[in-house]
């Protein structure tokens, strides 16, 4: 499709779930991808998405809709943002025993 016509469907998309339709809905209907998709709505970890992705995620708050292109890869999504942001700590544990 050309980018025109993916800014017009990114926006379609949109007023179609701010009038009320079901997220999941959406994207079964407008998925582009060859295969059946799930639904995805979960946590991912720092360095699971491509950057960009990730950046676009983290700027906005939970539940804003919006679309995300990385034109680099040829890629174009329509996110609805479901968790807040959380950071992510690394701990190192030392177990010491009196034995």
């Amino acid at each position: 499709l050309s980018l025109n016509k993916i800014d017009t469907l990114q926006k379609l998309i949109i007023d179609k779930y701010n009038g009320g339709e079901s997220f999941k809905d959406l994207v079964q209907q407008y998925t582009m991808y060859q295969k059946p998709i799930k639904y995805f709505s979960d946590w991912f970890k720092p360095g699971m998405m491509v950057k960009e992705f990730e950046d676009e995620v983290k700027n906005h708050q939970k539940g804003a809709i919006f679309s995300l292109d990385i034109i680099s890869k040829k890629w174009h999504y329509v996110v609805l943002k479901t968790h807040e942001n959380r950071e992510t700590i690394k701990l190192k544990l030392v177990c010491i025993t009196n034995q």
